[in-house]
């Protein structure tokens, strides 16, 4: 399929900030090639691209196909052909969660990611390996558009936003994020709203949830989110492991009982979104687990992030040739912690939400994930593991107390295990994919847990 796209001459304005690498972006009649020696890794070009030709109209076919005024080619638009007063296009979807087109007005800049960047949803700043790419605040700064929503919801809103195969986009904060994309958005590296991408000064990495996603609990301490887990008891003996964090359905995994003494619970992720993912928020954090007189309970892994990427023209998400890693998307719960001597471990963390629209989905040996971390064993065993990229199951920590392990594909979280004084934490429940999409190409990709499909209102 082509890459010219009607909706890349989507929104007037500058094209390119280049992020945490060695190369920019030069504009037109520019040399391209390395940066000089101690460059700045991001830089804006003067490069315009037009959402409508200035010198001519589109015009519609038909009721689904676009006839380009400069190229002559007819595009296929999937949401349907809209004729404006400007000219012909094809329909954009309308976003999710209330997000309005104004917080594109202003915006000058589109984002490539060739190394290792944060973003912080907290303030919207954006940092590269060789320093800041956009400085903390609302409204336009740096040619990106930051919105945070009296709701708790972040919207960054770009030109075009493209990952390159060595690219990582690592997304943390408090608030779950929107990235709305005037163009393309094109993923060949990892965009990674999991937990345990930043310490957030907790104990363990992944103790700390996702963007707006909950944290594990502290020893004796239900986590943090929509649908936690329990804490796990903390006695004179028997304590117990702490609950998995719930979000989607089954529930998150119970700790292990012991002595008369239960288990922190599941989360029963009632309380989380719909497969709509509306309102959208993380996964919820495990519980802490019992620790002898507020001992060494192990700590609860972090809930994913929520995650909704919207574009207006069409999402690519394609693993390239000879690249050592899956292209992917993923916002994976934390493993909890495990217990230290008799005590108890930390549940795991549940897997995330992720919401992506766009009029087309390209999926080409990629991967979308938001899989459940596993629970923490007891009584000095060892850790769960994180939520992974793939459909198989986070394992669960080993020991003589073992941890549960966390949800993935469509499977149930194991309950924590052992009886005596320390047991293990319950595994974390599966997050929610959703696809608000027209069309779908499919080549190979993997998907855990499975996703739900719609068609997006077009506009």
């Amino acid at each position: 399929m082509g890459r010219c796209l009607e909706s890349r001459r989507a929104w007037v304005g500058l094209v390119t900030c280049v992020l945490a690498g060695c190369r920019f972006t030069p504009a037109p009649g520019e040399g391209q090639g390395d940066a000089p020696a101690g460059a700045a890794d991001a830089r804006l070009t003067d490069a315009p691209l037009a959402i409508i030709d200035a010198s001519c109209a589109s015009t519609c076919a038909d009721a689904s196909t676009l006839v380009d005024c400069v190229t002559g080619d007819e595009v296929a638009c999937p949401l349907g052909c809209l004729a404006t007063g400007l000219g012909a296009r094809c329909a954009w979807p309308v976003p999710s969660n209330g997000v309005g087109l104004d917080g594109l007005t202003g915006v000058t800049a589109g984002l490539i990611v060739e190394g290792r960047v944060i973003l912080d949803s907290s303030d919207g700043s954006i940092d590269g390996e060789a320093g800041a790419v956009r400085g903390p605040g609302a409204g336009v700064i740096d040619g990106l558009h930051f919105d945070p929503r009296s709701d708790g919801l972040a919207v960054l809103s770009v030109l075009s936003l493209e990952v390159r195969p060595m690219g990582a986009l690592l997304i943390v904060g408090d608030r779950p994020l929107v990235l709305l994309s005037a163009g393309d958005i094109t993923i060949r590296g990892v965009v990674d709203g999991s937990a345990g991408n930043l310490t957030c000064n907790l104990t363990t990495m992944s103790q700390c949830g996702g963007p707006g996603g909950g944290d594990g609990g502290a020893d004796n301490t239900a986590g943090a989110g929509c649908s936690p887990g329990g804490a796990g008891f903390d006695g004179s003996g028997d304590e117990t492991g702490g609950g998995g964090g719930g979000y989607g359905a089954p529930a998150g995994g119970a700790g292990g009982a012991s002595g008369g003494n239960a288990g922190g619970t599941g989360g029963d992720g009632l309380a989380c979104p719909d497969a709509s993912l509306v309102p959208l928020v993380g996964g919820s954090g495990g519980g802490g687990g019992g620790g002898t007189g507020g001992g060494d309970g192990g700590v609860g892994g972090g809930g994913g992030g929520g995650l909704q990427l919207t574009a207006l023209g069409t999402i690519w998400i394609e693993t390239t040739q000879g690249a050592q890693d899956r292209a992917r998307i993923e916002v994976n719960g934390g493993g909890g912690e495990a217990g230290g001597s008799n005590d108890g471990g930390g549940g795991g963390g549940a897997g995330g939400g992720l919401l992506l629209e766009a009029q087309r989905l390209v999926l080409n040996a990629a991967g979308l994930f938001a899989n459940a971390g596993a629970g923490g064993a007891g009584d000095n065993g060892g850790p769960g593991a994180d939520g992974g990229e793939s459909i198989t199951p986070a394992a669960g920590g080993a020991g003589t107390r073992p941890g549960g392990a966390g949800a993935a594909r469509d499977g149930t979280p194991g309950a924590g295990g052992g009886m005596g004084d320390g047991t293990g934490g319950g595994g974390g429940g599966i997050g929610r994919i959703r696809l608000n999409v027209a069309e779908v190409i499919d080549t190979s990709a993997v998907i855990s847990p499975v996703e739900t499909r719609t068609t997006p209102v077009g506009q």
